[in-house]
């Protein structure tokens, strides 16, 4: 976790750098529906994302390149649901309205118990490569698909009726999101 605290706040310092010598700096909202990819005792789940709301801060150096900082919540259910930053950088594909956009991005899990399952309140790294499209100065709507090596977020315990029960680990396999974005300059 002190690893992703560090990481995170290396990347704020070198985005503030940037700003003294930016061509602009913007900020606006991200709305992100989009699907979960999961897995638990060998069966695949796919779990709809209807509400993940973020900051958008974004320096932009020159016309091709972009520098995102995304501070937001996500909520889905009981199993996955917490706040999330992430860093990004967006680069605008030749000299058209399309753009590639790669990054990280940390989620932190809320911790949930239940009798039967429950989730793990930990942090999780994911990694993102997307495309997208900038309509115009403010709106840009773009598709992502993130994946993460910490793939264990939730559980269940499994018994025969009796005596024996055993814990079942649900893994993350990715997440497939559509976000739409609304920015501003304000320098």
């Amino acid at each position: 976790m002190n690893k992703n605290i560090f990481l995170i706040v290396l990347l704020l310092s070198m985005l503030i750098n940037l700003t003294s010598k930016s061509q602009s700096l913007k900020i606006g909202l991200r709305y992100e529906p989009g699907i979960l990819l999961t897995e638990q005792n060998s069966s695949t789940e796919i779990v709809p994302v209807l509400f993940c709301l973020s900051a958008n801060f974004i320096v932009q150096p020159n016309t091709w390149l972009n520098f995102l900082v995304r501070p937001g919540i996500l909520f889905v259910d009981e199993q996955y649901s917490g706040f999330e930053i992430g860093a990004f950088v967006r680069l605008m594909l030749f000299s058209t309205k399309f753009y590639l956009i790669t990054g990280i991005n940390n989620h932190s899990n809320r911790e949930y118990a239940h009798n039967r399952s429950g989730s793990y309140g930990k942090e999780m790294l994911f990694k993102s490569i997307g495309l997208g499209y900038q309509a115009d100065s403010k709106f840009g709507v773009d598709i992502c698909y993130y994946w993460t090596s910490d793939k264990e977020y939730a559980y269940a315990l499994l018994t025969d009726g009796l005596t024996y029960s055993r814990i079942v680990n649900r893994q993350m396999n990715g997440i497939l999101k559509l976000g739409l974005n609304l920015s501003w300059d304000i320098l």
